[in-house]
C-alpha cells in the first residue's frame, strides 16, 4: 500500500535587499566647492580635514581625514580651474568621475629628498554597525593621478596593497606632518605585487570581510608600518627618474565606496517539482551572472535535483542566490516477491532524493537487508513532503539460482554496500562481468567474481542513476554451455 503527502510549490525566502552602508559613497554631496588656493610656491586643492568629533565637513560631506596634518583632496566638476580641483581636469591629470561628478584623492606614497614622507587617508562612519559573523562585500574604485608638471616634481610611482580598514572606533592620529604612517590589518586590499598604473580607467578593489560585530568606521588608503624601500614600488613609465628627484609619490583617485551585507542580498528558494527540467530564474538584481554549473545567463534549466547557486555582481551588487531543487517524494519498493536468503536481498527506494528514512525494522538508511519473511514498511521524506510504501517478501533457503544480483548499492564510503558485485552461492568458473551506463559506455569489467564496481569511471564518481550489467559464467554443476545474467541496478548517493 502506497501513501503520499507532498506539497507542489516553490518556497522563496526573501532577504531584504541591503543598502550600501557607506554615506555619500560617490562624494557627490558637499558644503563648499573645492578650490585651488594660490600661494607663492604653487597651489593645493581643498583638503578633507581632520575632525575628531566627526562634525567638520568644509568640502565633501561625511568624509574626514584620520591624520591631523595630512588631508586627502576633493575634486568636483564645480571647480572650473584647469589646474584646480575640477573634474575631469585638475592638477593631478585628466580623469572623469566613475559615476556622478566628483571623487576624492590621496597619497599612498610620498617622499622627498629632504626625507619627509607621508601618506593620506579618508575615513567615514557607516550608516549602521556591522553584525557579528555576517559576511560583507566591500568595494571601491581607484585610478592613478599624475601631478601636472611632474618632470620637476619628481618621480611618479605606483603602489600595491591599497585597501580599506573596518574598525569599531574612529582612526585618529594627531602627530606632525611628516613620517606619519598608519599600520592596520586591512579588511580588503589589492594584492601584493599588483601595481595599478592605468591612468585612463578605474580599477575595482573588492573582497569579502567577516565582521566580528560593532565595526562602524571605514578608512581607505595604503596601510603600512613605514615607507618601504624605493625598489618595492613600480616606476610609472611616463615619468623620468633620476637621483635628483625632489618628490617621489603615488597619488590615487578614489570613487564609489560600497559596503553591503551579503546575507541580506540573496534569496533562498526551495523548488518542489514532479518533472524536469525546471527553470531557475528568480533574480534579485541585474548584473553579471555566474552559476555553479558554469553558466553565465540570468536563468538556467535544472535537469535533475540538486543545489544550484548563482552569483550576481555589479556596481555595489554582490548577491548569492541559492536554489534547492527536490522531486516530489515517491517511495516505491516494488511488488511483493520471493527471494533467496543467501545472498542477502536488499530493499531499496529507487533513484530518490530523500532526507530522512524510517523503516519498520528501525533502520534509518536508504536500503535494508531482508533476511526473514515478512512485511517491510518505509516512510521517507524531503522538504517537499512524505511518502511511504510496503512490500511483502518471502525468504527461502536454499535457492537453486547460483547467482544473485543486488538491485542497488551506495558507494558512500561507510563500509556498507559500497561495491556493486555479484553474490554467488556456488563455485564460479570462467566468470566475466561488465557494467555499462545508460548510453552503452563500458564503465567496468572484471573476471574476478569477488571483485565489484565502486561507482567510479576513470577516477571520477558517477552520478546517481540506473546502470546495467552483463555476466557470463560457468559453474561446478554439470550443465551444458555458459550461464548468463543481465539486468539493471541503481547507484544511490
Amino acid at each position: 500500500m502506497k501513501t503520499l503527502l507532498s506539497i507542489l510549490a516553490t518556497f522563496v525566502l526573501w532577504h531584504t535587499n541591503a543598502q550600501n552602508l557607506v554615506p555619500n559613497p560617490s562624494f557627490e554631496l558637499y558644503n563648499n566647492c573645492p578650490y585651488w588656493a594660490p600661494i607663492p610656491s604653487g597651489g593645493y586643492p581643498q583638503y578633507i580635514v581632520y575632525s575628531p568629533n566627526y562634525d567638520s565637513f568644509p568640502s565633501v560631506l561625511n568624509w574626514v581625514a584620520p591624520l591631523q596634518n595630512n588631508g586627502p583632496a576633493y575634486f568636483n566638476i564645480c571647480d572650473t580651474n584647469v589646474w584646480g580641483c575640477g573634474v575631469p581636469n585638475n592638477n593631478f591629470g585628466h580623469q572623469f568621475a566613475r559615476t556622478g561628478k566628483a571623487y576624492t584623492g590621496l597619497y599612498t606614497f610620498s617622499h622627498s629628498n629632504t626625507n619627509k614622507s607621508y601618506k593620506t587617508f579618508i575615513e567615514g562612519r557607516l550608516n549602521s554597525q556591522l553584525l557579528p559573523q555576517h559576511n560583507y562585500h566591500i568595494e571601491f574604485y581607484t585610478s592613478p593621478g599624475v601631478l601636472q608638471g611632474s618632470h620637476y616634481y619628481g618621480g611618479v610611482y605606483a603602489t600595491d596593497r591599497i585597501g580599506a580598514y573596518l574598525s569599531d572606533t574612529m582612526v585618529l592620529n594627531n602627530l606632525g606632518y611628516t613620517d606619519v604612517h598608519l599600520y592596520k590589518p586591512v579588511s580588503v586590499a589589492s594584492p601584493p605585487g599588483v601595481f595599478i598604473t592605468d591612468t585612463s580607467a578605474w580599477t575595482k578593489i573588492e573582497g569579502i570581510y567577516t565582521a566580528h560585530g560593532g565595526e562602524q568606521w571605514i578608512t581607505i588608503g595604503r596601510f603600512s608600518d613605514s615607507i618601504p624601500e624605493r625598489d618595492t614600488f613600480l616606476f610609472n613609465p611616463d615619468s623620468v627618474i633620476n637621483i635628483h628627484d625632489t618628490l617621489m609619490y603615488c597619488f590615487m583617485f578614489i570613487d564609489d565606496v560600497c559596503v553591503t551585507d551579503i546575507g541580506f542580498n540573496s534569496i533562498d528558494t526551495t523548488i518542489c517539482t514532479g518533472t524536469f527540467p525546471v527553470s531557475l530564474d528568480q533574480a534579485t538584481a541585474t548584473g553579471n551572472y555566474v552559476w555553479n554549473t558554469g553558466a553565465t545567463s540570468a536563468a538556467i534549466a535544472a535537469e535533475q535535483p540538486g543545489i544550484y547557486w548563482r552569483l550576481t555582481t555589479g556596481d555595489c551588487i554582490y548577491h548569492v542566490d541559492t536554489f534547492r531543487v527536490f522531486p516530489i517524494p515517491y517511495v516505491s519498493l516494488g511488488p511483493d516477491k520471493t527471494v533467496c536468503k543467501e545472498p542477502a536481498y536488499y530493499i531499496n527506494t529507487g533513484n530518490q532524493h530523500f532526507i530522512h528514512y524510517e523503516w519498520n525494522t528501525g533502520d534509518t538508511s536508504c536500503c535494508v537487508i531482508a533476511d526473514t519473511t515478512g512485511t517491510y514498511y518505509l516512510t521517507a521524506n524531503n522538504l517537499c513532503g512524505i511518502s511511504s510504501d510496503t512490500i511483502h517478501l518471502t525468504v527461502i533457503e536454499p535457492c537453486e539460482n547460483c547467482l544473485v544480483m543486488p538491485d542497488a548499492f551506495t558507494p558512500n564510503g561507510d563500509g556498507h554496500n559500497d561495491v556493486f558485485r555479484a553474490v554467488a552461492r556456488c563455485q564460479m568458473n570462467e566468470y566475466h562481468m561488465q557494467v555499462y551506463d545508460r548510453w552503452g559506455v563500458l564503465l567496468f569489467t572484471t573476471s574476478d567474481p569477488y571483485s565489484g564496481w565502486d561507482g567510479t569511471y576513470k577516477g571520477a564518481q558517477q552520478d546517481m542513476d540506473t546502470y546495467f550489467y552483463r555476466i557470463t559464467y560457468t559453474t561446478g554443476i554439470p550443465r551444458a554451455g555458459q550461464d548468463k545474467a543481465s539486468g539493471s541496478f541503481i547507484l544511490i548517493r
